[in-house]
């Protein structure tokens, strides 16, 4: 059966300035224009020689992309022909579909978080397509072979520039790593190995509240004087800082199971493992105080914004976040003698070196306590 293609640039301009580009493919009594996810500034295209001009940026990465786009069809051609199988247009659509993301990592992110997304909690969704945002308005293509130490460099420059503190530019180059080993793992080839990406520190000072400020907080919400908002909001923080639950896994619990079958069983944000929390007479006591706790939701902006607002009002002047509760739980349950093996079950750690971290922090108190001594006399 006779199949013809043409690539075709659209007419229409996105935001960026660019044109999508379709391949148009023909067979008798069929028609297909499959979109290839790929994007050129329409001064850069060559209708007549179905290209890209030799003046445009990559242009030799893209063209070969669409050689190895032509290939592909003359290859399913013959693998079709020599089986006698026939080939329709919308066959050849979909043996084609999944080319393009083994060459541009923006498209291989997008379609491998898409894939995924079922997976994971919605807060880590959001912090993943918080990335997956930057990655987009990075002004240049990123092509897979592009990925190098020189673009790690260009790249947390270009987030520095856009005002990101350096522990989120680690935390971004954290997910990106994430995703090149995701690569990796599917056969695509990098020229550096994705396991040679440095992050860095993804973290700030681990802040936690000592016990005396967490009871000033603790008793603020069982309080009269207390708002209903902030009382709504506080519950969420102090559930977190009894049970070490992380934001994005909070906002998908059930208060039927918290309150009925005092344990909560989730999937854990980062590493995707199952993790099951018996919940204690403290964090069940704060979610039978107020009746929408997980029945409302909250957006962490506004949970970290009010949180903030809450802590100034208690006369806590240090910088907090919702996230201050998980290290809350943590250095608090070492001071409380807890196991450290526990400690990274409960906090579901993948390497005991993290947990580790809050063994040092209570250790550092408890030297910091020996000036004590010099007061003496």
């Amino acid at each position: 059966m006779t199949i013809k293609t043409k690539f075709i640039l659209r007419d229409y301009v996105n935001q960026s300035g660019k044109s999508p580009l379709y391949m148009f493919i023909s067979s008798p009594g069929d028609r297909k224009r499959p979109k290839t996810e790929l994007e050129f500034y329409p001064k850069d295209w060559d209708q007549k020689t179905e290209r890209v001009k030799s003046t445009a940026h990559n242009s030799e990465t893209y063209n070969l992309i669409l050689e190895n786009l032509e290939a592909k069809v003359s290859k399913i051609k013959t693998v079709y022909l020599l089986n006698e199988k026939p080939l329709t247009a919308t066959k050849l659509a979909e043996e084609l579909k999944e080319t393009t993301e083994r060459v541009d990592f923006k498209i291989f992110f997008k379609k491998q978080l898409a894939k995924e997304a079922k997976l994971y909690s919605k807060g880590y969704l959001k912090r993943m397509n918080t990335v997956l945002n930057k990655l987009q308005k990075y002004p240049h293509e990123i092509m897979f072979s592009d990925i190098t130490p020189e673009f790690e460099n260009k790249y947390r420059i270009y987030l520095a520039s856009k005002g990101n503190i350096s522990t989120t530019v680690n935390s971004n180059l954290a997910t990106i790593k994430k995703f090149l080993l995701k690569a990796q793992k599917a056969g695509i080839k990098l020229p550096i190995e994705a396991t040679d990406v440095k992050v860095g520190r993804t973290h700030g000072n681990r802040m936690d509240l000592k016990p005396h400020e967490l009871e000033r907080f603790y008793k603020y919400y069982f309080s009269e004087f207390i708002t209903d908002e902030w009382k709504l909001i506080l519950g969420y923080f102090l559930f977190s800082c009894f049970t070490s639950i992380r934001w994005g896994n909070i906002m998908d619990l059930k208060r039927q199971d918290i309150i009925e079958h005092r344990f909560v069983r989730f999937h854990v944000s980062k590493t995707n493992n199952l993790q099951t929390i018996i919940i204690n007479e403290k964090a069940l006591n704060i979610v039978s105080h107020h009746p929408q706790l997980f029945v409302n939701e909250i957006s962490d902006v506004h949970m970290n914004r009010e949180i903030k607002k809450i802590a100034k009002h208690l006369g806590y002047n240090h910088k907090i976040s919702f996230h201050v509760a998980r290290h809350t739980f943590a250095t608090n349950f070492i001071r409380m003698k807890g196991g450290l093996m526990k400690l990274k079950e409960i906090m579901g750690h993948s390497d005991i070196k993290t947990t580790m971290i809050y063994v040092h922090i209570v250790e550092q108190e408890a030297n910091e306590d020996m000036a004590l001594m010099d007061k003496l006399f």
